[in-house]
């Protein structure tokens, strides 16, 4: 059981209840970091099957009533009884991508009425890839707005986003995975398919894998995610939705039928329900260099680190990196809990000195101790030169 299946094991029991009888006498433990849980099976002490039954969120302890039936104790969730899943939440999921029918034509990647394509300020850093979004939802339904974090999506919302690797020497661009995350009655769930080598259609699959991709010249191993690695970002502490919140959103984009602000596009198309009073804000692009190079800094850390580090997230270190917390209260002026990565002062951020800075470093790596720790094989040098210009403009890191 290592580092690329779980982070920190909470050990449970041996189930003997009568509501589950395929797990009968089987060691029920869960990781605290990955959400998953697991029965392993066992015969002569010996290890010999694990199987993966479900998630759950920071899961601290395990228990059970006179009955044999389980529970689990969360950080997120309270008290949580293992139960089966219906057979409507447990209903097969498509195998094929053409199968799902989020697509009209899926080999060329046209979208079925009534999906319709968004856009994002900022994008989740993905070592290089592009991704193209989409987003439905049911007939009759709107979606809610919140000034902060995700919006409030109606039962039955489809995220759909395809990773592309980009065209090298004139050609076309190649689908890599399409991954759909959608609200169920019992909550979100996410999908991976891959791509297949005719870029006719996408498997599902079932497990993380890694394949090669090219971009910008550099060619590296891509992850993959299984439906589980989904729920550490997407957390109910953010709001499920990250690419969905008013400074992800906000703005220009052009759609086909030409330049359109898009929070408002979706009002006036009665996708989105938004207040007319609403304070409205929006990351800084790339491309915009006149916004401050703090701004376009903590914009960065809320987009590739702020859905684990803030309260209630999974993060061990106990940080807030949205960028609506002021910089006293975010934790990075003090010093590094979780190890100093040999740095001289051992502090998050040591204003003026980039590299003595163990935020930095930690970004400047992707090993056990690198920062994404996952979704990412390969350090964002642009991000990375941004936090440094920033920390290096610091005169002082003030303290609450």
């Amino acid at each position: 059981y290592d580092h690329g299946e779980g982070q920190s094991i909470t050990g449970g029991l041996i189930y003997r209840g009568q509501g589950l009888p395929e797990l009968w006498g089987k060691y029920l433990f869960a990781d605290y970091e990955s959400g998953r849980v697991w029965a392993l099976d066992s015969d002569a002490n010996e290890f010999s099957s694990r199987q993966l039954i479900g998630v759950q969120s920071r899961v601290t302890h395990f228990g059970d009533d006179r009955e044999g039936n389980l529970f689990l104790t969360s950080f997120s969730s309270g008290v949580v009884r293992l139960v089966r899943r219906t057979e409507r939440e447990g209903a097969q999921i498509p195998r094929l991508l053409s199968e799902t029918g989020c697509f009209s034509d899926t080999a060329s990647h046209l979208m079925a009425p009534g999906v319709i394509p968004y856009f994002v300020n900022l994008p989740f850093w993905s070592d290089g890839l592009q991704k193209e979004r989409y987003i439905a939802i049911p007939d009759g339904t709107r979606i809610g707005y919140r000034d902060e974090d995700g919006f409030e999506m109606p039962v039955g919302t489809v995220l759909i986003k395809t990773f592309l690797e980009p065209p090298s020497g004139g050609g076309d661009s190649r689908r890599i995975e399409t991954r759909i995350w959608t609200r169920f009655q019992s909550g979100w769930r996410g999908f991976t398919w891959k791509w297949n080598a005719d870029q006719s259609d996408a498997e599902l699959i079932n497990s993380g894998e890694q394949v090669t991709i090219e971009t910008h010249g550099q060619r590296s191993e891509w992850p993959l995610l299984d439906s589980l690695d989904c729920e550490r970002c997407h957390t109910d502490a953010a709001g499920y939705t990250l690419g969905w919140s008013k400074r992800q959103l906000h703005g220009q984009f052009e759609y086909r039928e030409g330049q359109a602000s898009q929070l408002f596009a979706l009002t006036d198309a009665n996708y989105l329900r938004m207040p007319e009073d609403v304070d409205l804000a929006a990351h800084p692009r790339p491309e915009q260099q006149d916004r401050p190079v703090e701004e376009h800094a903590r914009a960065r850390l809320h987009v590739d680190c702020a859905s684990c580090h803030r309260p209630r997230g999974f993060a061990n270190a106990r940080l807030d990196l949205r960028v609506t917390t002021p910089l006293q209260s975010t934790g990075l002026c003090g010093l590094a809990s979780q190890g100093n990565l040999g740095s001289v002062n051992g502090r998050l951020l040591d204003p003026g000195h980039p590299n003595r800075s163990v935020l930095l470093l930690r970004l400047s790596r992707r090993d056990g101790a690198g920062m994404p720790p996952i979704g990412s094989n390969r350090v964002h040098r642009d991000g990375q030169s941004i936090v440094s210009r920033w920390i290096q403009s610091l005169v002082t890191c003030p303290t609450e």
